[in-house]
């Protein structure tokens, strides 16, 4: 019979409280709120645009442990920023769009110069999703699918689009770009980031604002445990590729589990920035 030593039972100890607290923080402090503020350098030919702040919230999972009163303290943090635009990256609910009852009311308070404008994600194009837009839009927020708006700013004109999601939409990339104004910078929402691949390459994009992946959720200090198709190149924070920038949310919801580690929710505001100039 092997006998378990007494310097083995300290190190299962140990891991026991290790693992134990982590879970305590995952559920806890690792679920507080973090501001960030984010500058984006523009490319050249888009500097009317300097000065511009948008404020992305994404991924609220709402019937997946979802907190009013989290969603409440970003929706505050929004405010006071006095964004021009507040744009939503997708994916309101998991499974069950009869929570958009709920959630919808969370936004009223909020503002923004433009207006707020969203997209779906594809947990949204799974269960439900005209239903979803729907009460969304009934709640003041214009739902963008495969499509463009126009706005004046700076001296110029730029448009805001949203794509359906990559995974279980049908975006369609190639009609949104014959549709765009030839001679105009486009804010692009897509709900994967790693559609970038494909997008960054446009001359018109300034800017590409994407959610899906929640920074990982649940993170090592080496890195995240487990990232969702689509969503396994670019995790979190700002990348700049080909003259211009990509920005992904951790979003402020979770799923599956009510945990987050290392990577706690956020709302975002970012300033383009005209100078200096990223070369195209």
């Amino acid at each position: 019979m092997k006998w378990i030593t007494r310097r083995a039972v300290f190190r299962m100890g140990g891991a026991g409280a290790l693992g134990s607290g982590l879970l305590a923080y995952g559920w806890g402090p690792g679920r507080s709120l973090v501001v960030e503020r984010v500058d984006c350098p523009l490319r050249s030919g888009h500097g009317h645009l300097d000065g511009l702040r948008i404020v992305v919230l994404s991924d609220f999972h709402h019937d997946d442990y979802g907190s009013a009163a989290l969603i409440e303290e970003a929706i505050v943090a929004s405010n006071a920023f006095d964004p021009h635009l507040v744009l939503m990256l997708g994916d309101y609910v998991s499974e069950d769009p009869g929570v958009m009852d709920l959630l919808v009311p969370l936004f009223r308070p909020l503002r923004a110069k433009l207006g707020v404008f969203g997209i779906l994600g594809n947990h949204d194009h799974t269960y439900g999703p005209d239903e979803i837009v729907d009460r969304l839009q009934k709640g003041g927020i214009e739902i963008f699918r495969n499509r463009a708006r126009q706005f004046t700013y700076g001296g110029g004109s730029f448009s805001v689009a949203g794509m359906e999601s990559h995974w279980t939409g049908r975006p369609n990339w190639p009609g949104l770009q014959q549709a765009l104004p030839e001679d105009q910078p486009v804010i692009l929402c897509w709900h994967e980031p790693d559609t970038f691949v494909r997008t960054q390459k446009e001359p018109r994009l300034a800017l590409q604002l994407s959610g899906h992946t929640h920074g990982g959720q649940i993170c090592a200090p080496w890195g995240p445990l487990r990232l969702p198709r689509y969503g396994k190149r670019y995790v979190r924070g700002l990348f700049e590729e080909s003259g211009t920038g990509l920005y992904v949310s951790r979003g402020l919801g979770v799923l599956d589990i009510p945990i987050r580690l290392f990577s706690p929710p956020e709302v975002t505001c970012i300033t383009l920035k005209a100078g200096p100039a990223v070369a195209a």
